[in-house]
């Protein structure tokens, strides 16, 4: 597993892609082979602050795909998204690296825990949201590989969890055949939308072609909305026809990747995911 990058490739980052050298970094955000910087420079032309994401290792693939979609996103109008500031490769290192302008720390997360809005507006914005970027045109328009997703999850599953979720993913499997797909986030919770204060998408490191039903799922877990009653605003929002039953089955689909990923391989977040994994089982077993 490949280590986070840490301060020092920041740093070279700034050099080689804006000619610019720090006087402060703030870690915001560290995965294996992944870690996001906000920087801020000396009084100087220019801003005073950028993100830098940073890529290593078998990881860099993701700073391709999102300078890709960051630039297809340039003309949309429902919703901004970071500029890209300059992009590339870190001399002397095995690191890629992205420099975006700073959108500051203001989410749709922080505005309601600061009680500036209630969480089922939020939620339902986050439905508007995805609704707006799932009409946006995709470049490669490859057939959506959810089976394939499904049965790979199921192979890495201990016995216990694969015997008791097989009926529900082999339903999400049977559901989504001949289903048109869409441009999918991958990963739009309330702390993926920074307001700026107009809403402005982040992090499209997971963009990629699946069903609609897919994305509002990820989203419906990330933001522990797992049962009927709570993730309804985000389908209101969403104002366009959902297979409920796929939906019902691509949470429990989701939170276990989630679990698998986060709490099993990367032993983060443990009490969450597990959490989160109960309760859509659960749900799951009542409905």
């Amino acid at each position: 597993m490949t280590a986070s990058p840490g301060w020092p490739a920041a740093a070279a980052a700034c050099r080689a892609l804006l000619a610019r050298t720090f006087n402060r970094a703030d870690r915001l955000a560290k995965a294996p082979g992944s870690a996001v910087y906000r920087v801020t420079f000396p009084d100087g032309p220019g801003p005073q602050t950028a993100i830098i994401k940073l890529y290593a290792g078998s990881t860099r693939w993701k700073a391709t795909r999102e300078h890709q979609v960051l630039v297809q996103l340039g003309a949309t109008e429902q919703f901004s998204a970071p500029t890209v500031l300059n992009a590339g490769e870190v001399p002397g290192l095995d690191v890629t690296a992205l420099a975006l302008n700073d959108l500051g720390t203001s989410t749709l997360g922080s505005a309601v825990g600061s009680g500036a809005l209630c969480l089922p507006d939020a939620l339902r914005e986050l439905g508007r949201l995805l609704a707006c970027f799932h009409r946006v045109p995709r470049q490669l328009n490859s057939e959506p590989r959810l089976a394939a997703e499904v049965t790979d999850l199921q192979r890495r599953l201990p016995a216990d969890l694969r015997h008791l979720t097989a009926r529900t993913l082999q339903s999400v499997i049977d559901r989504s055949q001949w289903r048109p797909g869409v441009w999918c986030h991958g990963d739009l919770h309330l702390n993926n939308v920074l307001l700026a204060p107009g809403p402005h998408l982040i992090d499209f490191e997971q963009v990629g072609d699946n069903l609609p039903e897919y994305d509002l799922a990820q989203t419906a877990v990330t933001a522990s909305a797992l049962t009927a009653g709570d993730r309804s605003p985000i389908v209101a929002g969403y104002h366009e026809d959902v297979c409920d039953e796929l939906l019902t089955g691509l949470i429990v689909f989701q939170a276990l990747r989630g679990w698998w990923w986060a709490a099993v391989q990367e032993q983060r977040d443990i009490d969450l995911w597990e959490a989160r994994l109960k309760l859509a089982l659960t749900h799951d077993a009542l409905t």
